[in-house]
């Protein structure tokens, strides 16, 4: 009955007393404890008037029910708000962990390319290293190749002339043979 409801009211503004008081105690000095308090003073003189008149005039304290009823769903949507923003801060601790997890792997894995990327400019600067020497030598392997060839081209070449003098004078003196046997 009333006397129940009227002891669940005493209960609910202790604790909203209480409450105040731990908020003040544990940040005395901040501005915004200050307004919320003076508020919730004006708020709670507001609330005993209105209740001592409607007490005074019509017997109940239906009002006072009412106010403690919607103080109630505020402090309730409060709480959640409160415990969706804590989740909300988990969330983000957690995303940042990650951020930070993703980075460092993105670090490890850069620096990893990075040192792929040098040993194959190591490897390409080392192959171009023997390409070059590779080319050189066969270049100098050709010019002495080709050396050698004229060389056997010119040796070749003169003893062809050799022969062909050879066969000229045979000639000739064929000639001179066959010439004189004719006179």
């Amino acid at each position: 009955g009333i006397n129940a409801e009227y002891g669940a009211l005493r209960h609910d503004m202790r604790s909203s007393a209480h409450a105040v008081v731990r908020s003040v105690k544990l940040n005395p000095l901040a501005t915004e404890n200050l307004i919320k308090l003076q508020q919730d003073r004006e708020y709670l003189q507001t609330l005993i008037g209105d209740c001592l008149t409607e007490v005074s005039q019509e017997g109940s304290f239906e009002g006072l029910i009412r106010a403690t009823v919607e103080e109630r769903e505020k402090k309730n949507k409060l709480q959640e708000t409160i415990l969706r923003e804590e989740d909300a801060r988990k969330n983000v601790r957690a995303l940042q962990r990650q951020l930070v997890e993703l980075k460092k792997s993105k670090e490890v894995e850069t620096q990893s390319r990075n040192e792929m990327i040098a040993h194959l400019k190591d490897q390409l600067q080392e192959t171009r290293a023997k390409t070059s020497m590779e080319r050189k030598y066969i270049e100098k392997e050709c010019q002495v190749q080709k050396v050698m060839r004229n060389k056997q081209c010119h040796v070749t070449e003169s003893e062809l002339q050799a022969e062909l003098e050879v066969f000229r004078y045979i000639w000739r003196r064929k000639t001179k043979l066959t010439r004189k046997q004719k006179c």
